[in-house]
């Protein structure tokens, strides 16, 4: 079996138990890929000039398995900064949640840290229907650099990494599994982040 998330205790048990192969990403290195993640999507805002930071995740937490990682980023580069806490909303891919989202805000300028490009083009569909300023009222910058991003009016700033990294130490893990191999196969630390700079922030 394998897992794009950590399996927890019981479910590593049971699997041993009912004599599963099993791999999975190790924990701590995916928390500090996602906090570098959150990381870097803060520092863009904060060197842009943003000096209160927000930070939007997914509300259906199991789709949104790397949102703690990430915002954990953002607090630490704020904190760095001297910047207040950031804030934390959570909407699904809707409109009517994301107005309510930027209503949460309230009105003074913002940057948002979003948890994937998604999340990001409903926001900037509701900075639009709230005749928010982009960036000057609301700075949004997403995750993934999917085509959507490329499109957007105005289009999307994100963040790009090299897929080919996690899906080739998954494969690796998976043949390491299937020799029987005790070794585990860490999970490379560098993914390649980039910042693919667009006209949100």
């Amino acid at each position: 079996m394998l897992s794009l998330t950590p399996f927890t205790s019981d479910e590593r048990d049971l699997l041993d138990r009912r004599g599963i192969r099993a791999i999975d990403p190790i924990a701590s290195e995916r928390d500090d890929r996602n906090q570098e993640i959150g990381a870097l999507q803060a520092r863009h805002l904060i060197r842009r000039g943003h000096t209160r930071l927000a930070v939007a995740r997914l509300q259906d937490t199991r789709q949104d398995p790397f949102g703690e990682g990430r915002e954990v980023g953002v607090r630490n580069e704020c904190a760095r900064a001297g910047l207040p806490v950031p804030a934390s909303v959570r909407l699904d891919i809707d409109l009517n949640q994301a107005l309510a989202a930027l209503d949460s805000l309230g009105p003074e300028p913002v940057g948002v840290v979003c948890y994937n490009d998604d999340v990001a083009t409903a926001l900037l569909s509701a900075a639009k229907v709230q005749g928010r300023r982009v960036p000057a009222d609301i700075a949004i910058i997403g995750m993934d650099h999917t085509p959507l991003s490329q499109v957007t009016l105005p289009r999307l700033t994100t963040v790009a990494y090299n897929t080919s990294v996690p899906s080739q130490n998954f494969i690796t893990a998976m043949l390491g599994t299937l020799r029987g191999s005790e070794t585990p196969v860490p999970v490379p630390a560098d993914i390649e982040l980039k910042l693919i700079p667009g006209d949100t922030t």
